[in-house]
C-alpha cells in the first residue's frame, strides 16, 4: 500500500524520512565539518517525530531544551548543553506537556540537499521554524534550563 504519511509533513513517507534521516546520521558521523551540527540535526528530527523515538518527558525535556540552548543561548550545534546531559541524568521527576500537532513549516525534505557550506544555515532555519512551532512549550524548557543550572 505505501508509505505511511509522515508525522513532519514531508510527502515522501514515513519510512522514507526516517531512511533520510538516517543516511544524514551516517553522513555526520563521517564527516567532522558536519559534526559541527550534529546535536541540532538530532534535536529538531526528533522534536519532529516524537512518537518515533518515543519521547518521554525526560526525552522531550533533552530535546527541546537543547534546542533552546542552541538558538536562545548559543550553546553547541554539535553537542549542546552539558547542562541537560547531567541534569537530567538522575531522578528529576517531569511530566510531559501536550506536544503541538503541528510541528513546523520546515521538514527534512527542505534542508536535506544543502551542501557543507549551506547546512549550518539551513538547520538553523529548520530549527527556528520547529521552535517556533512549539511555542507553547518554551517557557517550559526555558523554566527547565533555569532550573538545572541552579
Amino acid at each position: 500500500m505505501g508509505d505511511a504519511p509522515c508525522e513532519c509533513g514531508w510527502k515522501v513517507g514515513r519510512d522514507a524520512c526516517r531512511a533520510r534521516f538516517n543516511e544524514l546520521i551516517a553522513r555526520d558521523f563521517s564527516d567532522l565539518v558536519l559534526f559541527r551540527t550534529h546535536r541540532l540535526f538530532v534535536d529538531v528530527y526528533a522534536l519532529q517525530h516524537p512518537e518515533a523515538f518515543g519521547l518521554s518527558a525526560k526525552g522531550l525535556a533533552a530535546h527541546l531544551g537543547d534546542l533552546c540552548a542552541i538558538l536562545e543561548h548559543g550553546a553547541s550545534m554539535a553537542t549542546g548543553l552539558e547542562l541537560l546531559n547531567h541534569g537530567l541524568n538522575g531522578a528529576l521527576a517531569l511530566e510531559r506537556p501536550p506536544l503541538p500537532s503541528h510541528r513546523g513549516d520546515v521538514t527534512l525534505g527542505d534542508v536535506e540537499n544543502a551542501d557543507a557550506a549551506l547546512w549550518p544555515d539551513e538547520l538553523q532555519r529548520w530549527g527556528t521554524a520547529v521552535w517556533a512551532a512549539y511555542g507553547d512549550l518554551q517557557p517550559w524548557a526555558r523554566k527547565l534550563l533555569t532550573d538545572l543550572s541552579r
